[in-house]
């Protein structure tokens, strides 16, 4: 009787990227800030699990000049719709600090919705693409989210993310909204705006708020498939 095979799910890298970018200022847009560069990587083990992680450097001498940051994200795919991501985006690496902030990253399950169409003569197939999202965080507040995208041309996709707080639980510096925009000038490579700044509703100010299209980041990147 020959032994029993275990079959163990295969690791695949899919895709990487490389890419750098700059900060623009909160109070004057023209007030550049730092320069950062990235390589990040994705991939699947398995069929329902996905993973990526990226580093992140500072080269510039500054407030965080010299600073080496990692992120990771971990996706688990439920239902056809449904998905369950863990992932930090803050984590240092320099000063001891690699292991400080494994444990503070933001859980969060979505729902991807039904496309709704939007046809044009160019884009006959165009469709706003929306999920909805519950995330808790131990070092941050929890929040539902709506995210939506859409192609305005073949080459230039926007996104917005609005978000909710249970009532008492926005910080000063929790947003009410996020927004991007990229352009991609071939397969390869993507000019991407975004903008991740604490911004308000007109009649949700902050002291910490920013004015529309401040305190966003400007981003080239280049990015291979295996």
């Amino acid at each position: 009787m020959s032994p029993t095979r275990v079959f163990y799910p295969r690791l695949k890298v899919t895709r990487c990227t490389f890419g750098s970018a700059i900060a623009l200022g909160q109070e004057n847009i023209a007030d550049l800030g730092q320069i950062s560069a990235n390589l990040s990587c994705s991939g699947r083990l398995g069929t329902r699990l996905t993973f990526s992680g990226g580093l992140t450097s500072l080269p510039i001498s500054g407030k965080h000049g010299g600073d080496l940051t990692y992120s990771y994200a971990l996706n688990w795919r439920v239902t056809d719709r449904v998905t369950l991501t863990y992932a930090n985006y803050t984590a240092a690496l320099t000063a001891g600090r690699a292991l400080a902030g494994l444990g503070d990253g933001r859980l969060q399950l979505s729902r991807r919705l039904p496309r709704v169409p939007i046809w044009s003569k160019g884009l006959p197939s165009r469709a706003l693409d929306c999920s909805a999202s519950i995330s808790v965080s131990t070092s941050s507040s929890t929040n539902a989210s709506l995210n939506c995208g859409v192609s305005v041309t073949k080459r230039l996709m926007v996104r917005f993310i609005a978000l909710a707080y249970p009532s008492g639980a926005q910080d000063e510096s929790d947003a009410d909204f996020f927004y991007s925009a990229s352009y991609t000038f071939g397969p390869r490579v993507t000019l991407s705006y975004s903008n991740y700044s604490n911004n308000r509703w007109p009649w949700n100010r902050s002291p910490s708020d920013v004015d529309l299209f401040h305190g966003g980041s400007l981003s080239l990147s280049y990015n291979w498939s295996f």
